[in-house]
């Protein structure tokens, strides 16, 4: 069954994905992520330079968040929280997220050895955090007093509105060490675009000939990982490097609903897929995008 909604301005999926060129290669690197018991699904949604994965799972009774370090399962779960989402992981194991609290509000948190700390973007009426750097910048979305959701970058501990111009929705997805950020916006023709912003500006990045494209993770090369529909509604996860684009495979028979959401400077993509049946899992492709030397 699909599991709920994970990354905040996810699009839904629905297209059978090709198995990868090299099948022996491609299991050799994969490891499918199932947190114990989650029945209802497993998506992964950050993975950081040394392995540390983050994400989501929901069984019967709630959703909540996990890291899975080292083949084990910790759980990210909120103190009084109805559901709790994990979202991000710097290098030093920080990590961001979301929970909804008794009366429904959504919150972000950090957190590090045990420890939550509540986040709220100040005259919010909900906030979502989606990302941490090794600085501790972060980077989401917020709802203002008039119910209007905006993307956000906090540095220092200060909060900067991110605005792209003629558009009518942005969101903030990742942020690498370099304090460049990528996300999805939509335009003023309802067209859906994924963008980077870095020190040289902004940058549109749109699959080549898809009908829209979201971009979810970057790592600090600038390798970018996402989602894309072509013109015929079929839609699947990507990685570009250095401009140029390419579909992710799975070397999974029948996957369907495959979404990249992390890649880390190793090139180790995580995300979720649904198998032939139906059920959501959590992914991770070792060594799949560019690599340091």
């Amino acid at each position: 069954m699909k599991l709920g909604i994970v990354f905040v301005i996810a699009l839904s999926l629905g297209n059978n994905v090709a198995l990868a060129q090299s099948d022996r290669e491609a299991v050799h690197r994969f490891v499918q992520i199932d947190y114990p018991g989650a029945n209802l699904g497993t998506a992964a949604t950050r993975v950081n330079e040394r392995e540390m994965i983050v994400g989501t799972f929901a069984n019967s009774e709630q959703q909540n968040g996990f890291m899975f370090y080292r083949g084990s399962f910790g759980l990210l779960s909120f103190p009084g929280a109805t559901s709790t989402t994990g979202q991000g992981v710097n290098a030093a194991g920080y990590i961001v997220g979301g929970y909804t609290d008794s009366v429904f509000v959504s919150h972000g948190f950090l957190w590090f050895d045990g420890v939550f700390h509540s986040i709220d973007v100040p005259n919010s009426t909900a906030t979502f955090i989606q990302a941490i750097n090794e600085g501790g910048d972060m980077v989401g979305s917020y709802s203002d007093m008039n119910g209007v959701q905006r993307a956000f970058v906090r540095k220092a501990g200060r909060y900067h509105q991110i605005e792209i111009p003629d558009s009518s929705f942005v969101g903030a997805n990742d942020i690498n060490d370099q304090d460049e950020i990528v996300g999805t916006y939509s335009d003023a023709n309802g067209g859906t675009h994924g963008f980077l912003l870095g020190c040289d500006g902004f940058q549109k990045l749109d699959f080549p000939n898809a009908a829209f494209t979201s971009a979810l993770g970057i790592n600090n090369r600038r390798d970018v990982v996402g989602i894309y529909a072509d013109s015929s509604g079929n839609q699947a996860a990507f990685v570009v490097h250095k401009g140029k684009f390419r579909t992710l495979s799975l070397p999974v028979a029948g996957a369907q609903l495959v979404f990249a959401g992390g890649v880390n400077s190793r090139g180790d993509i995580v995300g979720s897929f649904s198998d032939a049946a139906g059920n959501q899992h959590g992914f991770l492709l070792r060594g799949v995008g560019p690599r340091n030397p």
